[in-house]
């Protein structure tokens, strides 16, 4: 149930850290604690009332993408699939990203587009054979192809500073 929190209405709070939340001992169903952090930030606490029946939180052990193992890697749980398609995608928007390849107009729907078209890689990114007929999926019109492909235009004009490229490569 959503409840008020120093002034705001707070409706979710994640644990995203494997670590705290075996140390929260959190079960489904339980009553917990939750503060702001720095006043911002919604953050379980602690859990303030648990029954005995409530539902041990199970870590997953598969992809639900992909079906693949899952390994814990720090506090984060991975996919080990190097073929998952969510894996797959992450990577294309990463590179993309404004901090990589800073390309324009390229948001989650083109990698699910491109994608569906075989990109799986920065060389499929590069390719322009990958952006024909892009201009007539639904939501993607002419002038953002041509601001894509100007972005990658420039890119292999003007090369990638060297940090941009190896974090381009993906390499975990």
């Amino acid at each position: 149930e959503p409840v008020e929190v120093s002034g705001s209405v707070i409706g979710k709070a994640s644990i995203h850290n494997i670590d705290k939340l075996q140390e929260k001992n959190m079960k489904l169903g339980d009553i917990i604690l939750v503060e702001k952090a720095a006043e911002i930030i919604p953050q379980i606490i602690k859990v303030v009332n648990t029954h005995e029946d409530n539902t041990p939180i199970k870590i997953p052990e598969v992809c639900p993408c992909c079906g693949g193992r899952l390994e814990r890697d720090g506090v984060a749980l991975c996919c080990i699939n190097d073929e998952c398609p969510d894996r797959v995608k992450a990577y294309l928007e990463y590179i993309a990203s404004k901090d990589i390849l800073d390309l324009k107009d390229f948001g989650p729907s083109v990698v699910d587009m491109l994608y569906k078209r075989g990109v799986r890689d920065i060389l499929g990114l590069f390719d322009e054979k990958s952006y024909s007929g892009l201009e007539f999926e639904e939501g993607y019109g002419e002038t953002s192809k041509a601001n894509l492909l100007e972005s990658i235009d420039n890119i292999k004009k003007n090369g990638l500073d060297l940090y941009r490229l190896i974090a381009s490569l993906g390499i975990p």
